[in-house]
């Protein structure tokens, strides 16, 4: 089902647009050492989707990050398996993607 869900939205950001917004919550104590230039493979489509429970006891501190990639960055197989284990939606982009990256804000953990 998350399969096919996922497969949907990638047809439908094809069709529609070529570029979509993902997100991605890493535990940093300073934001400045995040690599802008590689800000990670995982990502999820939609804010509601981060699992604060994965993230308990990282870090004391976390960074939302933003960013703009192509559909055509995607890398499939590796979202089908992710999505799988985490049982949501999670998009893998291929290695050496093209990444915008828009923002980098803190993330405040829901309680």
């Amino acid at each position: 089902m998350i399969i096919k869900k996922f497969n949907e939205l990638i047809n439908e950001s094809k069709s529609v647009n070529e570029s979509m917004t993902l997100y991605r919550v890493v535990p940093l104590k300073n934001k400045e050492k995040l690599d802008v230039n590689e800000p990670g493979k995982y990502f999820v489509d939609s804010k509601s989707k981060i699992k604060d429970l994965t993230l308990k006891g990282k870090a004391s501190d976390y960074y939302l990050i933003t960013i703009k990639a192509s559909t055509e960055d995607i890398d499939k197989t590796a979202s089908d398996k992710e999505s799988e284990v985490q049982g949501t939606k999670v998009v893998a982009l291929k290695s050496g993607a093209d990444k915008e990256v828009v923002k980098v804000e803190p993330y405040k953990m829901s309680a």
